[in-house]
């Protein structure tokens, strides 16, 4: 529609034929190349080819500097600047969308369930979304460093799953014992309306591993926590 508007002013109709005059037009040759075309559309194998060419050029593989490239990405959103029209336009495409049913979001809910029961899965989605350690879980790692030594180690990457969930930490002396860190951000509304806490400590009770919930505001007083953990791994007090 903007090209149709634009092609009925005659300024930008002369100033096309401008920019193409000139030009050698050869009619032979295009159809010669139109008819190649037709012929190659009913070999499958010349389909699989062209749309093994055609793939997205900014795969994994391709991309040399993934950080250079989203840095890139990020300063060319940024050049984006949306007219006060278009945002309304926008805002309202978004409005008049249907809403989800709850039927549907059942059906997605069942799926993905079934799926983070697959190992492999589960292992891929992590790798891609590249899980390390944030601030609040690297201060636990030290603390439990300095204090136990190597008896746990952060398996948040992906690195254990144990029913489709990664816990945080594991113990590694032999005692069947995980820590999960909960943020405020991510945990204290759940746990307002569901008792996230309980439901994970049975999940991983299921698979014979007991479970303690840390919350990050425990970090603050490292004396009363580090207490805690020993008193959770049967360890005599100091």
């Amino acid at each position: 529609m903007a090209n149709k508007m634009a092609w009925d002013k005659p300024e930008i109709r002369q100033r096309y034929l401008l920019a193409f005059e000139g030009r050698p037009v050869d009619t032979t040759r295009l159809t010669k190349m139109q008819k190649a075309h037709r012929v190659c559309r009913c070999d499958p194998e010349w389909i699989a080819k062209l749309s093994l060419a055609c793939s997205h050029p900014h795969g994994r593989n391709v991309i040399k500097d993934p950080t250079a490239f989203r840095k890139q990405q990020s300063i060319n959103s940024r050049k984006r600047i949306f007219t006060p029209e278009y945002r309304k336009h926008l805002s309202q495409a978004a409005k008049n969308r249907s809403p989800m049913s709850e039927e549907t979001k059942h059906r997605i809910s069942v799926a993905h369930k079934v799926l983070w029961q697959n190992p492999e899965y589960a292992r891929r989605v992590a790798l891609a979304r590249r899980c390390s350690p944030n601030k609040s879980e690297q201060k636990l790692s030290d603390i439990l460093l300095v204090t136990f030594g190597q008896d746990w180690r952060y398996v948040g990457n992906g690195e254990v799953w144990l029913g489709g969930r990664n816990p945080d930490f594991i113990n590694t002396n032999g005692k069947k014992k995980i820590i999960e860190l909960f943020s405020l951000y991510w945990h204290k509304e759940r746990a307002r309306t569901k008792d996230d806490t309980k439901d994970r400590i049975e999940h991983y009770k299921q698979y014979g591993f007991g479970c303690l919930v840390v919350w990050q505001s425990e970090l603050k007083d490292e004396e009363k926590l580090i207490k805690k953990i020993r008193e959770f791994t049967n360890e005599p007090t100091c």
